[in-house]
């Protein structure tokens, strides 16, 4: 009996219940910005903690995009501005165009260990920033772009890149130290040896021409000269067709991790065709290659600059170089072709993680088949690597935290 009791008050509920929920709509299904609003995003503090930012657009004004973004994806939208609040002041303000450069520049810059120094670049000049000053330091103007800023050899120094080299700047001293000598191409050949007929004729020609003595000794004064300057700069480091795709130095200066990109020639890309055009007629975009085109490969090494050499990062001691994905056995023959040989899978190591000290660094390493991700001890001075852990997906190694082919995910030192 009490149990159809409760049947007939639930069976007279569900109307009651129903008649409590707003109409379905379009818009609610949607759920677009411009009917439901948008909420802050990009949160980060400023550099002294006085101030919190954050991108913001709650007028759902189109003034500085040409559209409101429409998605579901979390972060700022293409319209929004950059909003403040402080500590004493909680009501948002938005931020002055002329000072969201400087912002943006000082959110993406490196501190020192302490936290007391902070550097950063901005349109092609380098800035120090002293949490106990009002305004950052320039350092240096140039005419070109000064990136991966940062501080090394023990804090006394940031470090930067300017044309495709590593550059250093003492702080007590300001001056200025070339890290790296990266250049393109080949290193050109010496001149052939001398035939005795050769060396005959110059030694006549010498023994007979004073001018040609007193040229000589001028050379050699020159050459000598020369040599001692040479011993005193880095290591000229030849990069052939290849392209610098990362570079970072060691908290102590000593060791400059590297890595060399070496993109295929004559790729050819899809083409497609895009009708909606200011021009008024059809036009192609460049979409993706098709698959199977040759992708880039990758090789990391090690300058050492204290012995002024380098090593490479040998990739055949990473367990598992040379594992074989599962779905190759559905395909006997190539399986079995595979297994004969297992060929060294390309991979990509991506930039160390130091200590604070400079003692010990390990590395992400990902497969370019998107099957493994490796932590590995790096030993800079060998270029020897140590399984620290190893992930492996047989469809697609990802995941929160995991980071991506070039993203080193969540890491670091504890």
């Amino acid at each position: 009996m009490k149990k159809f009791l409760w049947l007939v008050l639930l069976f007279f509920a569900q109307p009651l219940y129903a008649q409590q929920l707003a109409p379905l709509t379009v818009q609610k299904i949607m759920r677009d910005p411009k009917w439901i609003g948008t909420s802050p995003s990009n949160v980060f503090w400023s550099p002294d903690s006085r101030k919190i930012y954050f991108n913001w657009n709650p007028q759902q004004s189109l003034s500085e995009n040409e559209s409101i973004y429409v998605g579901g994806n979390p972060g700022p939208s293409v319209s929004d501005s950059l909003y403040e609040v402080t500590l004493q002041d909680p009501v948002p303000r938005k931020v002055p165009v002329a000072e969201r450069k400087l912002v943006n520049a000082e959110r993406y810059g490196s501190w020192n260990n302490d936290h007391s120094q902070l550097v950063f670049s901005q349109e092609n000049s380098l800035y120090l920033l002293d949490i106990t000053g009002n305004k950052p330091e320039k350092l240096l103007q140039t005419t070109d772009r000064i990136s991966h800023t940062g501080f090394s050899f023990n804090g006394n120094r940031v470090v930067y890149q300017l044309r495709g080299n590593l550059y250093s700047r003492d702080l007590k001293s300001g001056q200025i130290q070339l890290l790296t000598d990266f250049r393109e191409g080949k290193k050109r050949h010496q001149k052939n040896e001398l035939t005795p007929q050769d060396r005959f004729l110059q030694g006549d020609a010498l023994d007979n021409s004073r001018v040609l003595r007193q040229r000589k000794r001028q050379k050699e004064a020159t050459d000598k000269a020369l040599r001692a300057q040479a011993s005193q700069s880095p290591k000229t480091i030849y990069l052939g067709d290849k392209d610098i795709d990362g570079m970072t130095i060691s908290p102590d200066g000593r060791f400059v991790v590297y890595r060399l990109k070496d993109t295929p020639k004559d790729v050819r890309y899809t083409q497609v065709p895009d009708y909606v055009t200011s021009s008024g007629y059809t036009e192609n975009m460049r979409g993706r290659p098709l698959a199977g085109t040759p992708q880039p490969s990758f090789k990391s090494y090690v300058y050492d600059r204290d012995k002024d050499s380098v090593v490479p990062i040998a990739v055949q001691q990473i367990p598992g170089i040379r594992d074989l994905s599962d779905y190759l056995k559905d395909y006997r023959r190539r399986d079995s072709i595979l297994k004969k040989d297992p060929p060294v899978r390309s991979v990509m190591i991506l930039d160390p993680v130091w200590n604070k000290r400079g003692s010990g660094a390990f590395v992400v390493i990902r497969s370019l088949d998107h099957k493994d991700r490796w932590i590995m001890l790096l030993d800079a001075a060998t270029g020897k690597l140590r399984l620290l852990d190893r992930q492996r997906d047989e469809a697609w190694i990802g995941g929160p935290g995991i980071g991506s082919v070039d993203d080193q995910g969540s890491v670091g030192w504890i």
